[in-house]
């Protein structure tokens, strides 16, 4: 049972920081073609997307990017997921 609450946790790390990179990339305005940005930003968008719409996002000044509300709530989420799944397995 105790591996079971790591593998929760690894599961739910990995979704949390994919999520957050796509918080900071698009706070930085970071839109290009790399293929890391790509990858953070396309996994981020999958697991954060049925969030998307509950919040407008606000648009930054020109030098930085976009405040995505609906990325912040699945992070809060997907954490708070993630320890109650982890607490129940342990």
């Amino acid at each position: 049972m105790f591996i079971i609450g790591r593998l929760i946790y690894l599961f739910f790390a990995i979704i949390a920081f994919s999520i957050f990179f796509r918080l900071v990339f698009l706070f930085f305005g970071i839109f290009n073609d790399n293929p890391f940005v790509s990858l953070v930003m396309n996994w981020g968008g999958f697991f954060a997307g049925p969030f998307f719409g509950i919040l407008p996002s606000f648009d930054l000044p020109a030098p930085l990017g976009i405040i995505e509300t609906g990325s912040l709530i699945a992070l809060v989420v997907y954490a708070i997921l993630g320890q109650l799944l982890a607490a129940i397995f342990r």
